[in-house]
């Protein structure tokens, strides 16, 4: 049994699958690698402010944690 032949539509949409599936593709990584870096960058924010913070003396480096950076985020 043979198989027709593809028509010129059928090969276009094919190709138009294979560049779709493409870019959803790279969309996708290129959303985890910007959740990645946004992590990253949050927490380096957070560590240089409580490394200035004790510089100043505001805190002591016991009670370091998510809430010595609050009056950062309320002003």
């Amino acid at each position: 049994m043979s198989r027709r032949r593809p028509t010129f539509l059928d090969r276009f949409m094919h190709q138009w699958r294979r560049v779709r599936r493409h870019e959803l593709t790279r969309t996708l990584r290129h959303m985890h690698y910007q959740q990645k870096r946004a992590a990253y960058v949050r927490t380096y924010v957070e560590k240089s402010l409580s490394s200035l913070d004790r510089a100043e003396g505001k805190i002591q480096d016991d009670q370091q944690g998510p809430l010595a950076d609050q009056d950062y985020l309320d002003e």
